[in-house]
């Protein structure tokens, strides 16, 4: 059952121009009655006319309707085209706060929502509303501007045959409701087969945007990918268009019903308007006006139908984006962050990723201290990374409570609580902006500039940096700029580095920040996080087990759980499993460093 009917989501619309825009909504008004005002100068000026120049032939009688005529014309066309092309821009801008909006909710969610390919789906069906100028919201407020119009023109039509005969203007309108009724079915038809081939049109999406990614243009080259990524390609279109096929031959019995009504309804108006000229009830005027008003009414209903059926079309996209504006984002929780120093405890915790089955993290307790430096490390999945989103309130846990000085972390503010952190993840997501703008997440003029040469120092960056000819206004890649420089993995590394540096947050969490990096720049790296991080709350995830000794406790997780637990030295005494990937690690580095 689709969430709201296309009249609501018409009234959402409206309230949204009357409330946003009230010149846009006063501008509809006026587009119908100008719209309208035409098609009756239609009907009416030739009838009068065409009885002039049968009757009495008065020059002045003719030159004045002929005015009468071009300057109804001049003003309705006119008008109604000028204010077309005025408010087109409006409509645009419309388009943008509804845009803001759902960028805003993209932007607010959960963060777990983000890895959730149901969510996903959902997401990509709010975007088509507002991908174009023709199509969702915008393409129905384009549409809606001259359907008023055309209901007014029906109207004024049928009025006027129901001079004439007024069971034929009942006809008509019956014959009107049983098209629109089969147009309706028609489109709800369609609007079934298409959702369908929401999760086709989002990978097709997907495969177009590898294709334009600089990222992923080296691998697809180098490893010969593109006849692999083109079948993908293919593969996703086969199915839309088998999808297509299914809707094309379900529809076309509906259509052909649809013709067979509309030439019935042509041929009993048109042989009842003859009969009735021959018959001498009308007149060649009147019968010229019955004629036109026909032919001006089957314009306006194609419209209407034509109209109508787009907005029905277009009504789940709507649905979508309505939808996903009331999903939960994250809770807004008013209680505020406890002062430091920080104590976190976790309490019987565990967490089982949406739509899974199996745990990602079981039943594990942790208290970590003030200042305390805490290494995670284990096999890849055994919910290392996990554990860190879960501590800082990326994820909620589904079993067990987390406390922040004995506060339950999810009644604390959730923004002042993310600025308990200065993280350091392992994918590199720089910002297509300047250096300062992505050491310090602010504008130039809100950058300190000595603190950010500072954090860069402490990084080993601020000579490369220095070197540059924009300096910390140097841009990152070519997006934005096409001076843009392009630092490698290890430097942009160092970069994030820097920006949790200078966040300046009470615990620093490291999630792998020096995989990039040789095993001599990461001693490096690490020696000075343990000068800058003194005193500081540190949590770190790593596969190089170098790191952790700098750590005050490790623990050691495998398969969601805490398996061991204690300092470097006590755990290779312990000979357990960490002592097995020190031993095997080790002999690497030993090897390493006599290459």
């Amino acid at each position: 059952m689709e969430a709201y009917s296309v009249w609501e989501n018409m009234k959402f619309i409206f309230c949204e121009i009357f409330v946003r825009d009230r010149r846009l909504g006063l501008a509809y008004a006026i587009k119908a009655v100008l719209q309208a005002g035409a098609a009756l100068a239609a009907l009416l000026y030739p009838r009068y006319l065409i009885l002039e120049l049968t009757g009495q032939r008065r020059i002045p009688v003719l030159a004045g309707l002929l005015a009468g005529f071009f300057m109804t014309e001049l003003v309705c066309h006119c008008g109604g085209r000028w204010m077309e092309q005025t408010f087109y821009s409006h409509m645009i801008v419309m388009r943008f706060r509804f845009r803001e909006k759902y960028q805003e909710t993209c932007l607010s969610t959960d963060f777990v929502h983000m890895e959730d390919p149901a969510y996903l789906d959902r997401m990509y069906a709010a975007d088509k509303c507002l991908q174009s100028n023709n199509y969702g919201i915008e393409g129905v407020m384009h549409r809606l501007f001259g359907l008023p119009g055309s209901i007014l023109s029906v109207a004024a039509c049928l009025s006027v045959l129901g001079s004439l005969h007024i069971g034929l203007a009942l006809f008509l309108l019956g014959n009107i409701g049983v098209l629109f009724w089969m147009t309706w079915k028609c489109r709800r038809i369609e609007m079934k087969l298409r959702t369908k081939s929401l999760h086709e049109e989002r990978h097709e999406r997907y495969y177009h945007s590898v294709a334009q990614d600089i990222a992923c243009a080296k691998e697809i080259r180098l490893f010969q990918l593109s006849g692999w990524l083109l079948e993908a390609l293919r593969a996703c279109c086969r199915e839309q268009n088998r999808q297509s096929g299914r809707l094309q031959s379900r529809l076309f019995f509906i259509r052909l019903t649809e013709w067979c009504m509309e030439l019935l309804r042509n041929l009993l108006t048109y042989a009842y308007a003859i009969r009735q000229y021959l018959a001498g009830v009308i007149g060649i005027a009147d019968f010229t006006m019955y004629i036109s008003s026909i032919l001006q009414m089957m314009e306006s209903v194609l419209a209407i139908v034509d109209d109508t059926a787009f907005i029905v079309t277009q009504n789940p996209y709507i649905n979508e984006f309505r939808s996903f504006l009331e999903e939960p984002g994250e809770e807004g929780a008013s209680g505020l962050c406890p002062v430091g120093p920080y104590t976190f405890v976790l309490e019987h915790v565990s967490f089982r990723y949406p739509g899974k089955e199996e745990f990602a993290l079981r039943d594990v307790s942790l208290t970590i201290r003030p200042g305390e430096r805490i290494a995670l490390v284990g096999r890849n999945g055994s919910g290392k990374t996990t554990l860190l989103k879960l501590l800082m309130r990326l994820y909620e846990p589904t079993e067990g409570v987390i406390y922040c000085n004995k506060t339950d972390i999810s009644s604390m503010d959730r923004e002042a609580y993310y600025r308990l952190f200065s993280p350091v993840f392992q994918e590199i997501a720089p910002l297509a902006y300047s250096i300062g703008e992505n050491v310090t997440l602010q504008r130039p003029d809100q950058q300190d500039a000595e603190r950010c040469k500072v954090c860069l120092q402490q990084v080993g960056l601020w000579e490369l940096v220095r070197g540059l000819p924009q300096g910390l206004h140097t841009y990152l890649g070519k997006a934005l700029a096409d001076d843009g420089v392009e630092l490698s993995g290890g430097e942009m590394q160092r970069l994030l580095i820097a920006r949790a540096l200078y966040h300046g947050g009470d615990v620093f969490v490291m999630d792998e920040p020096t995989s990039a990096l040789d095993p001599i720049h990461e001693q490096e790296i690490y020696r000075q996080m343990d000068r800058v991080s003194m005193g500081k709350t540190t949590v770190f995830v790593s596969h190089r087990l170098m790191s952790t000794q700098f750590c005050d406790r490790i623990l050691l997780l495998e398969e969601g759980r805490i398996t061991e637990s204690g300092s470097h030295e006590q755990l290779l005494a312990q000979a357990g499993a960490y002592a097995q990937m020190w031993q095997v690690q080790a002999k690497y580095y030993r090897e390493e460093e006599a290459g």
